[in-house]
């Protein structure tokens, strides 16, 4: 059996869950590429590794699951990876095997390779999505465990605008609309303006930690509370064995999963610390248990619309994705907040597979990146001068961040020897934020010295900034990175 090419490909690794699309032209006669969403049993991968204890032999995704849920004493299970790969000391030895987090990530991306091989496709090549503000480092570590993979990271795309781009469609004539993606690790709502120009302007982010893991988790709580209730234990769920707790908040994951199409269900564990769990699991009590969740998300919704300088009624559309806004209560709760206006939700039916798909078309299309502010120091001059050294879309000449890379250098107005550097950015109306006032280098007080600047943006959309003097060493030079711009992305043709 031959094999064939994608024209493009998107990868959506998340914390729960993840997700490949593709837009795959040629086979056919047809001209046009068409899209196509790769998939487990009908089901996005879950982001879980099991680990035999005594071959070393690895199973991911739903293979993972239900090994763990089946005999959880014969596997080292890893759940959430992509919340633990900037943590230089987690590694596990398992098997007579040191495995690192990203060496666990790779797994993931193998799995997600596999599932292109098995319909003869070769995935080499790939836009992967991030949560708004994914560090630098995160970001590298992704890179490294799809590499191992065989899979190059061509582009990082923000998971807010790789789903509007999915839901093109719907929102084209939208000029602002709310991004409201939940997922398993984080929340991050994005407001973005739909410009006549064909640039998608991310004019705010917040975000939060919080997501279905602690869902999840609160639940198995809950279900703790109960049998200590029923049982007259007195034992505080962080102080049952660990493999209790995590068998225990996999099962009320999947109970809040079957939620989505029934009333109630069960949660069933045979031996939870020497107990029994046989409770069940009603959308009433699960609404009861996220409300204080989907309450801060709520907030953060609001607090992003008020950072946007815009109002409710300005927002044409909320595009609801992420395995989390599959709770009643989350949809509920952002028609209460809406309530004049019925039809402002975009609930997509493929919801789990949106950023993927958006990603896979932002790879189709190759568009340029900007930043939406300039972005520059603070010079320590009389008036505190705003000096860019990246310019905003707005300007005349605005940056493409696609390989930028410039270098400046400054001279120094003292003597000190670890002068200050205050980093700042500047919107289209002039106001100034800073962003990094304890930046700090190495100097040696000559009077012809000179502060050199190596500023590049990478594939991974990071502001990467070098610093050093030009009378010191390699080894003395200051690096500073910016992961949290808002960006503007221009698609040749949508």
């Amino acid at each position: 059996m031959g094999f064939y090419s994608g024209d493009s490909w998107g990868i959506d690794f998340g914390t729960t869950n993840s997700t490949l699309s593709a837009y795959i032209g040629g086979q056919y006669g047809s001209r046009e590429p068409a899209l196509f969403a790769f998939d487990e049993a009908g089901r996005p991968v879950p982001s879980v590794v099991a680990i035999s204890k005594e071959s070393g032999a690895v199973y991911v995704g739903l293979d993972a699951k239900k090994r763990h849920l089946s005999e959880p004493e014969k596997y080292e299970y890893i759940r959430s990876v992509k919340t633990i790969l900037e943590d230089d000391g987690w590694h596990k030895n398992i098997a007579g095997k040191d495995w690192r987090a990203v060496d666990v990530a790779a797994e993931i991306f193998k799995k997600i390779k596999t599932l292109a091989e098995r319909q003869s496709y070769i995935l080499k090549d790939a836009v992967v999505a991030v949560p708004n503000g994914a560090s630098g480092k995160k970001r590298d570590k992704i890179m490294e465990s799809a590499r191992m993979a065989g899979i190059r990271i061509v582009q990082f795309v923000t998971e807010p605008i790789a789903a509007f781009f999915a839901n093109y469609r719907t929102l084209r004539n939208e000029r602002y609309v709310a991004v409201f993606d939940w997922g398993g690790g984080t929340l991050d709502i994005t407001i973005l303006e739909n410009g006549a120009d064909g640039k998608i302007v991310e004019l705010a982010k917040e975000g939060m930690q919080l997501a279905g893991d602690d869902i999840d988790k609160a639940v198995a709580q809950d279900i703790h509370r109960r049998l200590c209730e029923f049982h007259g234990l007195d034992r505080p769920f962080s102080e049952m064995p660990s493999l209790a707790r995590e068998t225990l908040i996999e099962v009320c994951e999947r109970g809040k999963c079957e939620l989505r199409d029934k009333t109630e269900t069960e949660i069933l564990l045979t031996d939870y610390g020497g107990l029994t769990v046989f409770e069940k699991l009603t959308r009433e009590n699960l609404s009861l248990i996220a409300r204080p969740f989907v309450k801060k998300a709520l907030e953060c919704l609001s607090k992003a619309i008020d950072n946007s300088r815009l109002s409710r009624d300005d927002i044409g559309k909320i595009l609801v994705v992420g395995g989390s806004c599959k709770l009643r209560s989350v949809v509920e709760g952002l028609a209460r907040m809406f309530s004049d206006r019925s039809d402002i939700l975009v609930l997509p039916k493929d919801a789990e597979w949106n950023v993927a798909k958006g990603s896979a078309r932002i790879d189709l299309k190759k568009g340029q990146w900007f930043s939406a502010e300039d972005i520059g120091i603070i010079l320590g001059d009389e008036s505190k001068t705003f000096y860019p050294i990246l310019h905003g879309y707005f300007n005349a000449s605005p940056s493409s961040l696609n390989h930028f890379n410039i270098s400046l250098g400054f001279g120094i107005m003292d003597t000190s020897e670890y002068p200050r550097i205050v980093f700042a950015a500047r919107d289209g109306y002039r106001n100034i934020r800073v962003l990094d006032a304890t930046v700090v280098a190495r100097a040696y007080g000559f009077l012809s010295e000179k502060i050199e600047f190596s500023v590049l943006v990478d594939d991974s959309l990071v502001l990467r900034v070098k610093i050093k003097s030009d009378r010191a060493a390699e080894r003395d030079a200051t690096v500073w990175e910016y992961s949290d711009m808002r960006l503007v992305y221009e698609a040749p043709q949508i």
